[in-house]
């Protein structure tokens, strides 16, 4: 960002000829053609838990790969896809980061590599956004690799015992990834 300043410093020079002007106004007060430029010098704040109290507790209703792991969007332009770092969204698990994530285990199993996608970023205690197409090699566009982020949260699964059982018997990293059951009366 710096060099990138340095060689664009002319884009902060007011174009009336008065003061220049400081880096928020440079960025505000520009034309069409500027705006790109200095569109590389805003922030994308994916996830901002400051104004929480305590640890965030996060329900996700709809568990789908995207939801829990996040993603990077596109745009067409041209007939081309096209994205930017402002384009980089937060799933479930970045807005449940240092607390607690709570997922309804038949929804998380019924969606396509979501449950996959769930026990990676745990193992590797780090979540790292990727696209199921770019994952699985069905899509060969140009896109961002943002750096993973250090992971440190608790899960709840939530779901019937027989569902407990069933993970339990075919899945042998269930046991490594979630080592407290607990059962509750339905009265």
């Amino acid at each position: 960002i710096q060099d990138q300043v340095v060689e664009n410093a002319d884009a902060f020079l007011p174009s009336n000829g008065g003061e220049p002007t400081s880096f928020l106004e440079a960025i505000s007060q520009r034309s069409d053609s500027q705006t790109a430029l200095m569109a590389q010098f805003k922030v994308n704040v994916i996830i901002d838990n400051s104004e929480l109290d305590g640890a965030p507790v996060i329900f996700e209703n709809n568990p789908n790969y995207a939801n829990i792991i996040g993603r990077v969007e596109h745009f067409a332009q041209m007939g081309t896809l096209r994205t930017d770092f402002r384009m980089i969204k937060s799933g479930a698990m970045h807005k449940a980061n240092g607390g607690y994530l709570i997922l309804d285990a038949r929804k998380l199993l019924t969606q396509p590599y979501s449950w996959d996608g769930l026990k990676r970023a745990l193992q590797s205690k780090e979540i790292e956004i990727e696209s199921i197409g770019q994952a699985l090699s069905l899509i060969s566009t140009v896109s961002l690799k943002p750096e993973s982020i250090p992971l440190n949260l608790k899960i709840a699964l939530i779901g019937d015992r027989l569902l407990y059982y069933l993970l339990l018997q075919y899945d042998p990293e269930f046991t490594e990834l979630f080592k407290v059951q607990a059962d509750f009366e339905t009265e």
